[in-house]
């Protein structure tokens, strides 16, 4: 389809040849019956072909020029009277101000400038082969070669090992944005022409992109440097004053703009070309120094123009010197009123936030709309299939797309990558990005997400209560490892690698705050009646999906429910607290029997032998103090006790479910009485 559309555009263009361009260049005359095709229209000349836009587009272009030019035209009759040239210090000092200003002039516009959700924030133009980053920020890949960072979040970016075209993606922008996709192909062959210095070649493409009627200005600026390169400077300043500066365009736009206005001596509109270049990078070297320059210059022409800013100014002009001052308080004199009448020039312009605020309400208001319009599409181009997830079937909800650029919702990839490491469509390799011992899941692929918004706002509201349900079940069902058992206050080290155990875990630190319940298998059900609930403390994670967890259990529960999700056990729970004791002869009782226990412990474990011990204490650390917590689960070295004794955990686990610490404490004594028994008895 698009190789048809690029077929249409040369057949209305004359399909025109090399030669026929050589002859145009030396001639500097129309070709054809059409001339050369612009971007809106064409207005011939005796010396050569301009490209025009409408007043609406660069009125706002052409007003700040002519306010910058008055501000200028004033600063300069003051620094007429220097007796010197004007020195570095104050250049800097002028230039820094006009940085300034215009960087809060773009902030005004970049505010009622809205980004459609189509466009790349790079060149400001629909996407082309729109590639997502990990970050999941999405860029056109040819911006992507030239840049080193994310525009969004500044995350470093591998020119060498750049992810594939998100498909998806690619396919929704080709049907709604048919022409404007064949532009931008055509655009992006020029560019690529033009970087092997085939010149008039790229010419060519560019021309054939601006046939179709879509601004583009890329395409005009690329053209505008093509007929710069090969010596036709005049319709090469045309083509630059066609396109818009105040308005959202990239670093690299403006300043070729900038350069192709420097050459052709329009220096004030080249000076807001570095200008606003300078209010995207503020360190960049080459707009500065060119912005410098001009400046200099400029101010030392001392010029009379037409002066927008004199109607407005109330002060009168500003007094020479009496002829008493010395040299170099005259000088310092003129210099403090140059500044003081540049800075009050601006506050009255249209550079002041206040005058360009008023002007956005009144007059300025319909040219700052024609800039910020989004574009055009018909929705019925697309509907929920093109959205659909290969996995679940379902529209997309967080979709991710991968290297490969394929796109799946995130939990539906995290789940095919439990079992397999390869994209679920292409079987290309993929891997769990770890840093620092931590996972990070695929970030959100916030284009396709806007995207899924705007269109099908009611199918994604569907899907979105859909999730809801399913988050609401999911946080009502408390998730159990089984596998040994958990001890309040106490440390429980787990290593998980089956798939559905790393799920379980994702979905405990998304839905459960990191909590899960640890549970000992049984006989005759899927668990025991009695566990521990256990939070996690810091989890480490492999390249080859294994898991270790560091976790601690906080408290003890009864099983009311169980069930299987996804594979894995859950449960619905009661927490299980000690009974509070309050009759003082009971917690004499309770006291006495508590330092029984403990003494006949340590006596215990002085018996060991030293390889016991010290597989103890690896995973346990040494025998604790005694502490008399009377909490809802009792004193902690009751739990080390019970979690080092060598007894079936089915026993261990009645203990657990006794809410009592006086029971608790005598079933403890009992298994020390039994250890402690001779064998041959």
């Amino acid at each position: 389809m698009m190789a048809e559309q690029c077929m249409n555009a040369r057949e209305l263009s004359r399909d025109l040849t090399e030669e026929d361009i050589k002859n145009y260049l030396k001639r500097g005359a129309p070709l054809g019956k059409s001339a050369l095709p612009g971007s809106v229209s064409v207005n011939s000349s005796p010396k050569g072909v301009g490209i025009s836009k409408s007043s609406g587009d660069s009125n706002l272009d052409t007003i700040l020029a002519s306010e910058t030019l008055g501000i200028l035209n004033r600063a300069a009759k003051e620094i007429s009277r220097l007796p010197g040239k004007i020195d570095q210090e104050t250049m800097n000092m002028v230039a820094e101000i006009f940085v300034n200003r215009v960087s809060n002039l773009l902030s005004k516009i970049s505010e009622i400038e809205q980004n459609d959700g189509f466009s790349c924030t790079f060149c400001w133009e629909l996407l082309h082969d729109p590639v997502t980053l990990h970050c999941g920020h999405t860029f056109c890949k040819s911006c992507l070669k030239v840049c080193q960072r994310c525009k969004e979040c500044k995350t470093n970016v591998d020119s060498n090992s750049c992810p594939s075209a998100n498909v998806i993606l690619t396919s929704i922008l080709q049907k709604l944005f048919s022409m404007d996709y064949v532009v931008r192909s055509l655009t992006v062959e020029g560019d690529n022409l033009a970087a092997q210095s085939r010149h008039e070649d790229s010419m060519s493409k560019y021309m054939d992109a601006m046939e179709f009627g879509i601004q583009s200005t890329q395409a005009v600026l690329g053209r505008a440097k093509a007929f710069q390169t090969l010596g036709n400077h005049e319709i090469a300043a045309q083509d630059a004053m066609s396109t818009t500066t105040f308005k959202r365009n990239s670093f690299e736009s403006l300043m070729v703009k900038g350069d192709i206005l420097l050459k052709e001596k329009k220096e004030v509109d080249a000076l807001m070309c570095y200008l606003s270049c300078l209010s995207m990078n503020p360190s960049a070297i080459k707009p500065m120094q060119n912005a410098k320059e001009i400046l200099h210059r400029l101010l030392s022409k001392g010029f009379t123009l037409f002066d927008p800013i004199a109607k407005r100014r109330k002060t009168g002009e500003s007094v020479s010197p009496g002829p008493g001052s010395t040299s170099a308080s005259r000088d310092g004199a003129v210099l403090e009123t140059l500044l003081c009448c540049l800075m009050r020039d601006l506050d009255i312009s249209l550079l002041s936030d206040t005058n360009f605020e008023n002007y956005l309400k009144n007059e300025g208001k319909k040219n700052m709309e024609a800039l910020s319009q989004p574009r055009e599409f018909d929705e019925t181009l697309v509907n929920a299939s093109d959205f659909e997830c290969s996995l679940c079937m379902n529209l997309f909800f967080n979709p991710v797309c991968t290297p490969c650029g394929h796109s799946f919702c995130r939990e539906c990839l995290e789940r095919s990558l439990d079992h397999n490491s390869e994209c679920p469509l292409c079987k290309g390799q993929l891997s769990l990005k770890v840093e620092k011992q931590k996972l990070y899941s695929p970030s959100l692929d916030m284009c396709l997400a806007s995207i899924i918004r705007q269109i099908l706002p009611n199918e994604y509201q569907e899907r979105l209560e859909l999730q809801e349900k399913e988050i609401e079940n999911l946080r009502s069902l408390t998730p159990i490892f089984v596998c040994t058992l958990a001890y309040p206050t106490m440390p429980c080290p787990l290593h998980i690698f089956e798939p559905k155990y790393r799920l379980m875990l994702r979905r405990a630190m998304e839905f459960h705050d990191g909590k899960f319940g640890i549970g000992v298998p049984s006989e005759d059900k899927p668990f025991e009646e009695f566990g521990t609930m256990v939070k996690i403390r810091q989890v480490s994670f492999f390249q080859d999906g294994r898991s270790v967890i560091d976790s601690e259990g906080f408290s003890r529960f009864r099983t009311l429910e169980t069930g299987v999700k996804d594979g894995y056990n859950t449960a619905k729970v009661e927490y299980i607290v000690d009974t509070e004791v309050t009759c003082p002869q009971e917690l004499g009782i309770i006291e006495k029997l508590s330092k029984a226990v403990y003494q006949g412990s340590k006596t215990w474990y002085t018996g060991i032998d030293e390889n016991c011990k010290e597989s103890i204490r690896t995973h346990f650390k040494d025998f604790p103090e005694r502490d008399t917590d009377m909490g809802a689960n009792g004193p902690h070295w009751l739990w080390w006790v019970l979690a080092v004794l060598p007894v079936q955990d089915k026993i261990k686990a009645n203990v657990l479910g006794r809410n009592s610490l006086k029971q608790r404490l005598l079933i403890v004594h009992k298994l020390l009485k039994l250890l402690q028994k001779p064998k041959n008895t």
